[in-house]
C-alpha cells in the first residue's frame, strides 16, 4: 500500500472491526435479556376479589407489593382488568392501626400460567400477622377486580437492571456499528474522488 492508499484509502479492519462488536454486543445482551426473564418473579400466591374485605396472614415483615390481575381465572370466573383502574382505592389495616398504602413505586408485572398481573400498590409491615385490606372500586365501567398481594421480591430489581443492561449495551453497539460504517464510508468516498483526482 502507497503512501496516498494508506492515508485516504480506508482499511477492512474499519469494517470488520464495528461489525464484530455490534455482534458482541447483540449477543451480550440477549443473554442477559433472556437471564433477566430466567429471573422474573413467580404470581403471587394470595389473591381476592374486589371491592370487599380480605383479611390475609403475612407471616413475613417487608415490603409488599399489590398486584392487579389483568387476566386471570378467580374461583372458577375468568377476569379481565385495564392497567389502570380509575377509582380503584385500597387501605390495609393491622387491628385499628392504618398502614400507609402508595401506588407502585416501580412497574413490575408478570405472566405465568396464562395469568397476567401488574404492580399497582406498595405498604410495608413492620410485623407479621392478620392484616385486613378494604377494597373499594368507583367506577361505572368496571364492578369488579381481582387483586393479589406478594412480598416485594429484590429478584425483581434484578430484573429489571438485567433488562436496562441488555437495552443499553444493544443501543451502545448500534451507534457504535452506524457510527464507524459512516466514517468509513465517508473515508471510502473521499478515497474515490482523490484516486479520480490523481488519475486525471
Amino acid at each position: 500500500m502507497n503512501a496516498f492508499e494508506k492515508k485516504y484509502k480506508p482499511s477492512k479492519k474499519q469494517f470488520i472491526i464495528p461489525t464484530i462488536v455490534f455482534i458482541l454486543c447483540a449477543v451480550t445482551s440477549i443473554f442477559l435479556f433472556y437471564q433477566g426473564k430466567a429471573r422474573s418473579i413467580d404470581p403471587p400466591k394470595a389473591s381476592f376479589l374486589v371491592p370487599g374485605t380480605t383479611i390475609l396472614d403475612l407471616t413475613q415483615s417487608g415490603r409488599y407489593t399489590i398486584y392487579l390481575e389483568l387476566d386471570t381465572l378467580f374461583e372458577g370466573k375468568h377476569y379481565e382488568a385495564p392497567e389502570v383502574i380509575e377509582g380503584l382505592k385500597c387501605e390495609v389495616m393491622k387491628d385499628e392501626t392504618k398502614i400507609k398504602v402508595e401506588a407502585a413505586d416501580l412497574s413490575y408485572s408478570y405472566n405465568r400460567n396464562g395469568q397476567k398481573g401488574e404492580s399497582y400498590f406498595n405498604f410495608t409491615i413492620e410485623e407479621p400477622g392478620s392484616y385486613t385490606i378494604i377494597t373499594t372500586i368507583d367506577n361505572e365501567q368496571m364492578k369488579e377486580a381481582v387483586l393479589s398481594v406478594g412480598l416485594k421480591n429484590e429478584k425483581m430489581v434484578r430484573v429489571l437492571q438485567f433488562t436496562v443492561g441488555a437495552s443499553v449495551l444493544m443501543l451502545v453497539g448500534i451507534f457504535e456499528f452506524i457510527g464507524y460504517m459512516i466514517y468509513g464510508l465517508i473515508k471510502l468516498m473521499i478515497y474515490k474522488t482523490k484516486l479520480k483526482q490523481n488519475t486525471y
